[in-house]
């Protein structure tokens, strides 16, 4: 049973490990910027980089702006 609640222990500490992550930003399929978010969770760097999405339109042409956290 101490096993166990040493493996969980550590698991926990790994998906709450804050360091610093990637978020990289494409315009219509094309690399545009990446850049650092630091020290943050996985999910908070994720929903940071995330709100990076946009799809504009201008004069008839839609731009689409996506970023991925890597």
């Amino acid at each position: 049973m101490k096993k166990i609640m040493v493996l969980v222990g550590a698991l926990m500490v790994f998906v709450a490990c804050k360091k610093d992550r990637v978020c990289s930003c494409t315009v219509n399929g094309a690399e545009a910027t990446s850049y650092t978010i630091k020290n943050k969770t996985k999910s908070d760097a994720k929903a940071e980089c995330d709100e990076g999405d946009a799809s504009v339109s201008v004069l008839g042409f839609t731009v689409i702006t996506e970023c991925e956290l890597n």
